[in-house]
């Protein structure tokens, strides 16, 4: 489904027609797509499920790379050399890295986070190589310009879902009378299936989760 795809179905079950005029709108455009994205970012995160391998090309001497992707978790790097070796690296706490003037540098056979999109290597490399990141990470917000959700299509639903617990939570009927549980139940039953699913489909990692400065 598009975005607007989810925006209508939205409105289907809220009885509140796509064709209704803004003015005369309870829930607007603007806000049930806020909470299409939101719940397409906590579904992302909760699941692990958007998947990926980042490739990024390091300069010779250079101890850290900043990298545009939003991080869910990472699962392995590995660092490829100008002959094309590649070493597997492991996660280290920066509190371990040196980084005095007269640090050694070679091949990298650790890396750390500085931030959560900062990656760093140890020792820094003497030579220029390529970073291949095996990870799992929250996708861009969804637009008019970039509609289609990256999760599978049997899980969007779950954005659905998402919207309409947080609209029920706005008009104060549904809220009284607690519709937005089925919702809030719908949602989390979703999560729960994905997790299932992804963890039938996941590759042995290094099992260390590399700790933030």
């Amino acid at each position: 489904m598009t975005l607007s795809e989810l925006v209508t179905q939205v409105r289907s079950q809220l009885a509140e027609p796509a064709n209704t005029p803004d003015a005369q709108k309870f829930w607007t455009d603007v806000e049930i797509k806020a909470w299409i994205n939101r719940g397409y970012e906590q579904f992302c995160m909760a699941t692990k499920i958007v998947k990926d391998i980042i490739i990024k090309t390091v300069a010779e001497d250079v101890k850290e790379k900043t990298i545009e992707t939003q991080f869910v978790q990472i699962d392995r790097i590995e660092w490829k050399d100008s002959d094309n070796n590649i070493t597997e690296l492991f996660p280290i706490a920066i509190e371990d890295v040196d980084f005095s003037s007269d640090a050694d540098t070679g091949t990298p056979t650790n890396y750390y986070l500085r931030s959560r999109n900062v990656i760093g290597l140890d020792p820094t490399p003497d030579t220029e190589g390529t970073l291949r990141i095996f990870c799992s990470y929250i996708p861009s917000t969804l637009t008019d310009e970039v509609p289609n959700p990256v999760i599978p299509s049997m899980f969007q639903d779950a954005l659905v879902e998402f919207a309409l617990w947080k609209a029920r939570l706005k008009y104060p009927e549904d809220r009284k009378l607690q519709l937005f549980i089925e919702h809030k139940t719908n949602f989390r039953d979703l999560v729960v299936a994905a997790i299932k699913q992804n963890s039938t489909l996941k590759k042995k990692t290094t099992g260390i989760k590399p700790r933030l400065s």
